[in-house]
């Protein structure tokens, strides 16, 4: 058993040269909270999804060949934060692929938190948009 929190793993599926919109709903989250490093005892921890005004969402996924990056919108109202992915994102793989990414929130007042992380799954076929 860890003690540590363990963000949520999660795959996105993406098509080679295709656009596509992901939305990642924190509606009912209400479970872990984010860890609070330091040598201050009063320190209390934050819960997690709960995302101050002028929080940035960021997405990498990166390996050898590819690296994607793509910032995120929230939507205090739905709770939910898309992400657009391009066909440029993905227009140089040529072989079927699945990319480790990583989401992370950046909080207004500094600390950053890995809220989600996966594998992007790259399908390398044809262009299914013309």
């Amino acid at each position: 058993m860890s003690v540590m929190w363990t963000p949520p793993y999660r795959e996105i599926s993406l098509t080679r040269a295709n656009n596509r919109d992901y939305f990642f709903s924190f509606e009912d989250m209400n479970g872990p909270v984010a860890p609070i490093f330091g040598n201050n005892p009063n320190a209390s921890q934050r819960p997690l999804y709960e995302f101050p005004q002028g929080t940035a969402f960021k997405l990498r996924a990166k390996d050898e060949y590819s690296d994607i990056r793509k910032e995120g919108a929230y939507d205090p109202s739905r709770r939910e934060i898309k992400f657009s992915f391009l066909a440029e994102d993905t227009l140089s793989i040529n072989k079927d692929r699945d990319v480790y990414y990583e989401m992370d929130a950046f909080f207004p007042d500094g600390s950053r938190y890995t809220i989600l992380t996966g594998v992007v799954s790259v399908m390398a076929t044809r262009n299914l948009n013309g």
